[in-house]
């Protein structure tokens, strides 16, 4: 169950995105369903760029949006990757005490679980805040 919930969580996680990012751009530019005054600028912005031949006026924001985002999930992954590692070192692993009951334990390998709960919650602290 762990492994079939965790790769919806995956598929979810790499797609939802990139669903929203071209659905927000085809109603900025109107094309999914009639533009209001605030996008039709950007309407007619793209057509008197496809007019002087250039035809991928309207993917161009598209293309450079999603590939910021490739390029920055990936500065990320290595800067999370470096801070995990050097966390799994600093901290020596350690057992919360209990009699004879499973202990909790932290530091050492899962120390890099732990920072990453840690900035889950940092995450969904500041969107509440300022979302």
């Amino acid at each position: 169950v762990g492994r079939l919930l965790g790769g919806v969580a995956e598929s979810l996680l790499y797609s939802a995105f990139e669903v929203w990012a071209i659905s927000e751009h085809g109603r900025h530019l109107g094309l999914l369903g009639p533009p209001d005054t605030a996008t039709s600028a950007a309407a007619a912005e793209c057509d008197a760029w496809e007019a002087r031949g250039r035809t991928s006026a309207r993917q161009a924001p598209l293309s450079r949006l999603l590939g910021r985002m490739w390029l920055g999930s990936w500065i990320v992954a290595v800067i999370a990757g470096v801070a995990a590692s050097g966390v799994v070192r600093a901290t020596p692993p350690r057992r919360w005490p209990s009699a004879g009951r499973p202990s909790l334990a932290f530091g050492g390998p899962t120390a890099a679980f732990d920072l990453a709960a840690g900035f889950c919650v940092l995450g969904a602290v500041l969107i509440s805040a300022l979302w």
